[in-house]
């Protein structure tokens, strides 16, 4: 099955966020720091949609179109946290009832309703009168931890580091059998394409130590253009530690 991850960023200040005496600024990379001290528990921060009237807001659905009975995970990066904030999805069907929620925390996977219509997500505060908020992910399947497993492990071979391509907010990874040739490979996750602050020393480190103790020299693999240009960024730093090698898709 193709493995597919939808990207969810907060890209507009508008009517759909919680602006009543709320400090809210927004980085170039569209990370959000959002502060309100009257802020009550339970009040919805901001709302995603999967439809919207783009005559009244001027603004095309923020959700992918998921399929019904197909079972979906929620990823949240590493270098943002929710503490204080919950995210939850409604699912409607054709007559504006409740056939669904999700409260992500409660469990990382769904089933999508077969029966939904429409659905959005939304930020409720839970506690916290301050946020900073990244992206969240929505992923076809239970594979949550794809960015933290070291696949095809082989003592003394080199790492191998794919990096995929982000298109229209999504990732389509390649298939497991293309990846299989490739020993000790890790997937970048979507916040070492998505920012400039992502540490890639940082993230391989986390992940190596739990397995090996030595120092090691990486492949990177790129699935694109987009991809190839982070790359060669990362090689810029370390020429010597980091090498580019083939593309695949």
């Amino acid at each position: 099955m193709e493995r597919v991850i939808y990207i969810v960023q907060w890209d507009h200040v508008n009517n759909q966020s919680l602006m009543y005496g709320s400090v809210v600024t927004q980085d170039i990379d569209r990370s959000i720091f959002y502060q309100n001290q009257m802020l009550a528990p339970g009040s919805i921060i901001h709302t995603w949609k999967d439809a919207y009237n783009y005559q009244a807001v001027r603004q095309e659905r923020s959700l992918p179109l998921l399929s019904g009975g197909s079972r979906y995970s929620i990823r949240i990066p590493e270098n943002a946290s929710l503490d204080g904030v919950i995210l939850r999805l409604e699912f409607m069907d054709n007559f504006k009832k409740n056939v669904g929620n999700f409260i992500f925390g409660d469990r990382e996977s769904f089933v999508c309703p077969k029966e939904y219509s429409s659905y959005s997500a939304q930020l409720v505060r839970n506690g916290n009168k301050d946020l900073f908020f990244r992206h969240f992910e929505i992923l076809r399947g239970c594979e949550t931890t794809i960015f933290e497993e070291i696949a095809n492990p082989v003592l003394g071979e080199k790492v191998h580091i794919l990096i995929p391509e982000i298109r229209h907010r999504m990732i389509r990874l390649p298939r497991k059998e293309r990846c299989e040739k490739y020993a000790n490979l890790l997937i970048a996750p979507p916040e070492a394409l998505l920012y400039q602050d992502f540490s890639i020393e940082e993230w391989t480190r986390e992940r190596l130590k739990k397995r090996y103790r030595s120092e090691f020299s990486f492949v990177l693999l790129t699935a694109g253009p987009k991809s190839q240009k982070i790359a060669e960024r990362w090689m810029s730093t370390d020429s010597e530690k980091f090498k580019i090698s083939t593309t695949i898709k």
